[in-house]
């Protein structure tokens, strides 16, 4: 399998921490390992941050820092000057923009009715149809 550019929507990492054992978390730690690479913007990681930290979460501060810390040691950032308009929510188009700009393969979100199926060479995904997509790939 060849290196994967990923963008994860928040709600990934939301479920990736809330739920050690779930498939979101499977899809943190494979994007989390190399050769694989997540991009991301500013306005992400803020969303990014501020998700994390809301209080009915309850997730430790620290263990956010240490996420959103590695997402950056590991991840590469992009900086738009525009953003594409192609979301339902337009709180999302941020996600659809960097993926755009990085020419990434997948967009990874759990709710995939927010977005269009595939944007460019982009494919729009939920956690579970990607670990069969990556599975099916590795089989070949």
């Amino acid at each position: 399998m060849h290196p994967l550019k990923l963008v994860l929507d928040t709600n990934v990492l939301v479920s990736a921490l809330l739920k050690p054992d779930g498939i979101q978390n499977q899809i943190l730690m494979f994007a989390l390992n190399e050769p694989h690479t997540v991009y991301f913007t500013p306005d992400i990681l803020v969303e990014y941050h501020d998700v994390l930290t809301r209080r009915k979460f309850g997730m430790d501060p620290r263990q956010v820092s240490r996420l959103i810390l590695e997402l950056t040691e590991t991840g590469v950032m992009f900086s738009p000057l525009d953003y594409v308009d192609a979301s339902s929510d337009p709180d999302d188009n941020k996600f659809i923009t960097c993926a755009s700009i990085a020419g990434v393969d997948f967009l990874i979100t759990g709710n995939i009715g927010d977005f269009p199926e595939k944007f460019g060479d982009t494919r729009i995904v939920n956690g579970r149809t990607f670990l069969k997509t990556i599975e099916e790939s590795a089989n070949e």
